[in-house]
């Protein structure tokens, strides 16, 4: 099978803008981005397949540098790189609401058609939230690394190695002699642990998940150990893609607004809550877009 394929895009898709969200760190393992093509690992079939993807002709054309491509396996991936930059999502609703915003209209129209960068793998998802936790971003990517290059599967090419997120069976078995050395605090073991083993026994999934509606699902994630509001709405906004999860506690959301209201102190989360009216539906993207509007080039 020809291992070239491209997926069609929506004529707002912005794959640039894209491209300068997934390159905020340096520190990042799971994918490269260099020259405007990103690279990476990912499992299809008990087969590891290294993938890169960039954008021509008005698509996005997808090549397997690594890997055997069958039918299946390639709607897989393509379904993957579909869920990774949300290519579907019609955001000509969320432009309207931009356009009367006062907070994101000016952030919008900078970043038009920027899609709202997910993390497909429940796993990852939840992993790097707990990670994240009460910590700076620098030192979270540095955790995550330390996890994903010591206990994830690495495949190389042309002198590269390119890793896997651990699986879930092998987070449930890691101890606090596998990770203290790390510099993983002894909650964020237990809690990491702790849900690696609910995913691995099937006690808790994204399908299941997804069957609910969006306060249930909340409540069901925080029934975890290490799982608050925060890491709540972040898997439920960049894994399970509810429209309206928003993590009203975020620092780099309060920064944003901040930033482009010129205040001279972090809004109040009453304030932001007032703001968020206006957002009904696309709360997920004006975080994203918060988010977003920090970055420095």
């Amino acid at each position: 099978m020809n291992k070239k394929f491209s997926i069609s895009t929506p004529t707002d898709f912005n794959f640039k803008e894209c491209l300068r969200f997934l390159q905020r760190s340096d520190s990042e393992c799971l994918f490269r981005v260099e020259n405007e093509v990103v690279q990476f690992a990912l499992e299809v079939e008990d087969q590891i397949f290294l993938i890169q993807v960039f954008w021509e002709k008005d698509k996005l054309q997808v090549e397997i540098l690594k890997g055997e491509l069958t039918t299946k396996s390639k709607k897989i991936i393509a379904n993957y790189i579909l869920e990774w930059f949300d290519v579907k999502r019609d955001l000509t609703d969320f432009n309207k609401i931009c356009k009367k915003d006062k907070l994101l209209k000016n952030i919008c129209k900078q970043n038009k058609g920027l899609r709202l960068i997910g993390v497909p793998s429940f796993l990852e998802a939840i992993s790097w939230a707990i990670i994240g936790q009460q910590i700076n971003l620098t030192f979270a990517y540095s955790l995550k690394k330390r996890l994903v290059e010591n206990f994830g599967q690495k495949i190389e090419f042309e002198g590269k190695d390119f890793f896997l997120f651990p699986t879930a069976k092998v987070i449930s078995k890691l101890t606090e002699d596998d990770l203290r050395p790390h510099q993983f605090s002894r909650s964020k073991i237990k809690y990491l642990t702790g849900v690696a083993k609910a995913i691995d026994s099937g006690e808790i999934s994204k399908k299941m998940l997804l069957e609910l509606p969006y306060e249930a699902a909340k409540v069901k994630l925080i029934e975890h150990k290490g799982v608050g509001n925060w890491t709540a709405d972040y898997v439920l906004m960049k894994c399970l893609r509810y429209p309206d999860a928003l993590p009203i506690t975020d620092v780099g959301v309060h920064n944003a607004i901040k930033k482009e209201l010129n205040l001279e102190q972090k809004p109040s989360i009453e304030s932001i809550e007032e703001m968020a009216k206006n957002w009904n539906g696309w709360k997920s993207y004006a975080t994203f877009y918060l988010w977003h509007s920090l970055l420095v080039d």
